[in-house]
């Protein structure tokens, strides 16, 4: 993903209309970045403990990369790409 958008756009520190890489994000995160600053729903399926690995209430192991954008936009970095492994509870069909 890194090397195709590197290709694709323009990625440096250099310039204000450079993309910034962050791929060291650690993959444990609070509920409220993974869920509440995204706007997810209280009630919605994702939430769930059949689809969400749980550490305890407050924490679980991120479900998608946006769990880290709050913290990059709140740090003043608007363009970015943030890639890592995510862990979600699917089923194989």
């Amino acid at each position: 993903i890194e090397c195709y958008w590197t290709e694709k756009h323009e990625v440096s520190s250099s310039s204000s209309k450079s993309f910034n890489i962050y791929d060291s994000f650690p993959p444990i995160v609070q509920t409220y970045s993974n869920f509440d600053s995204l706007l997810i729903p209280a009630d919605h399926v994702s939430r769930s403990k059949s689809d969400t690995y749980y550490l305890n209430k407050d924490v679980v192991l991120r479900t998608h990369t946006s769990a880290h954008q709050m913290e990059l936009l709140k740090s003043g970095v608007d363009r970015f790409l943030v890639t890592g492994d995510v862990y979600r509870r699917d089923e194989i069909d």
